[in-house]
This record gives structure tokens, sequence and C-alpha cells, in this order.
């Protein structure tokens, strides 16, 4: 799914999961996560490519209530490019 901000601000996770993970088509490895109670932030998984096998590594971007969606793809490209 191409993440809008509208969808962000709208997004729910049901009450019988710990959180619900969605990630952006337009950016690979960026997703929001959602909580039941509704706090939603921002995170990138990113593959280190040095070493092997690849080793995923899950980054923090930030609250998705006080951080837009562009902000967010900002950081995350901001990491990708620190860890080519």
């Amino acid at each position: 799914m191409s993440l809008k901000q509208y969808l962000v601000e709208t997004m729910e996770c049901p009450g019988d999961q710990r959180d619900r993970v969605t990630y952006d088509n337009g950016k690979s490895g960026l997703a929001v996560r959602v909580f039941p109670g509704g706090s939603k932030s921002y995170i990138y998984d990113h593959y280190e490519q040095h070493e092997y096998p690849p080793r995923p590594r899950r980054f923090h971007l930030g609250n998705a209530n006080s951080m837009s969606l562009e902000e967010a793809r900002d950081a995350a490209e901001d990491i990708r490019i620190d860890h080519i």
C-alpha cells in the first residue's frame, strides 16, 4: 500500500492484535506501526548489505502524531544513505 498522510492519521489496530505494521510501497522499508491504544510510530527496516546473510535492523523514526509522512520518508532516506 502506498501510504498517504490521511491514511496514517486514520489507521487503527484491532484490539486482538499486539500491533499492526503497514509498509509503504513508495519507500522500501518505511512503515507505520499502530498499537491498540492508538499510538502510532514510523519505523524503517534496513538490511545491512555488508553482512552475509544481510541482517535486518529496525529504526524508530518518530511518533506519527507529531511527525509527517514526508519527514519520515526523509529520515528513512538519510538512514539508507548513512548505511550504504
